[in-house]
């Protein structure tokens, strides 16, 4: 499956959850494989529940990413860096930290949108508007879809995780989740330069 797609999660008109995926545009998917496939690095098991568990916890963007039956979370952080984790269906966990092609630069600046700033943003807007979905092509997808089948296959180990996440937070309530950030800020640095194909300005 060699194609690049998002996934999102849509709450319908009836409250119930569908899963829509779309695929990545063709510049954003090229700079995927350019820029992160590449460099991704081994985590533990041990450290992911010692450190981006508590992601979920905080007000950070996100996405998700399917391609070559991987599952790719994509995460804006700090001004203006990305994460991105890999997980496999073996329960393989691996990771790169990706900075800003330009360091000063901040994500809420207005002067241009980057890969990095793409990679989240449009499955994370699509998830909440109608009219993005249909802009960016993300249609709907069932149980029996092979892209929902690879996204259960590739969770299924980090969801069995949550014993572990869940005991090491009761040993330290109070700063479990302070401390598993300041070991993700540790292990992100400053992130890896990246290189952008082109500048585009912003729509709005």
């Amino acid at each position: 499956m060699d194609e690049m797609k998002y996934l999102i999660w849509v709450t319908e008109k009836d409250n119930s959850e569908k899963m829509y995926a779309a695929p990545v545009d063709k510049i954003d998917r090229d700079y995927f494989k350019r820029e992160v496939i590449p460099y991704l690095q081994p985590i533990s098991q041990a450290f992911y529940c010692q450190s981006f568990c508590a992601i979920l916890q905080t007000l950070s963007r996100w996405s998700y990413v399917l391609y070559n039956e991987n599952l790719y979370w994509c995460i804006l952080w700090g001004a203006s860096g990305l994460i991105v984790l890999e997980f496999q269906d073996d329960g393989t966990i691996q990771g790169v930290a990706l900075g800003s092609p330009h360091k000063d630069e901040q994500w809420d600046n207005g002067t241009y949108e980057n890969h990095l700033y793409n990679l989240v943003y449009t499955a994370w807007d699509a998830q909440f508007e109608e009219e993005k979905r249909t802009w960016k092509n993300f249609k709907s997808i069932t149980n029996q879809d092979i892209e929902k089948q690879h996204y259960n296959k590739c969770i299924l180990p980090i969801d069995n995780l949550a014993p572990k996440i869940e005991e090491a937070y009761q040993k330290d309530t109070k700063n479990f989740i302070k401390k598993c950030l300041n070991r993700v800020d540790q292990w992100f640095g400053e992130g890896r330069k990246t290189k952008m194909d082109c500048e585009t300005p912003l729509l709005w």
